[in-house]
């Protein structure tokens, strides 16, 4: 088994342990010198024999270390809003090619904003999707290292940001 063997077994639809390990092991991957530590981890995801009713918990997990780096990066739930559907989509959009078809105006950006924004507050559960399928992980994974090449460029240590997502995602 490897780092995301929690999504290998069964288990409930929105299980919180399991949200908690997945976001933690996302974290992890920040905290090293990868170009795209989230698409990297969602490369050993998808290499683990996921059980099909764990990607809502793979979905949210994700989302919610994506979440964390931009708020580190906005330091309060306002401005990291603004970030998440501001220069963090733009820059996903441009850097993830084939990833959102339609580019700023692709649904995929509406989902993974959701999710993200949803921790931040102010969003109804009427906004959340109420389906998902595996190319919202794809979308997140683009948001999250588009957030982490803004707290690269703005000084933030990885070896300082890693393991914090991975403390806080584990006690979300």
């Amino acid at each position: 088994m490897g780092a995301f063997e929690v999504v290998a077994v069964p288990g409930p639809r929105l299980d919180p342990e399991t949200i908690r390990e997945v976001g933690s092991v996302f974290g992890s991957y920040v905290d090293s010198d990868r170009r795209a530590p989230m698409h990297d981890g969602l490369a050993d995801l998808i290499a683990e024999p996921m059980v099909p009713g764990q990607l809502l918990n793979a979905v949210v997990g994700l989302a919610n270390v994506d979440a964390l780096v931009i708020l580190t990066l906005g330091q309060n739930d306002e401005a990291a809003t603004g970030l998440a559907r501001g220069v963090i989509a733009r820059s996903a959009d441009a850097s993830s090619e084939g990833v959102f078809p339609a580019g700023l105006t692709d649904p995929l950006h509406t989902q993974a904003q959701a999710f993200i924004c949803r921790v931040f507050g102010g969003l109804g559960d009427d906004e959340l999707p109420t389906e998902v399928d595996g190319r919202l992980l794809v979308a997140l994974a683009a948001y999250g290292d588009a957030a982490v090449v803004l707290a690269d460029r703005l000084g933030i240590p990885r070896s300082v940001l890693g393991p914090a997502l991975s403390d806080a995602a584990a006690r979300m």
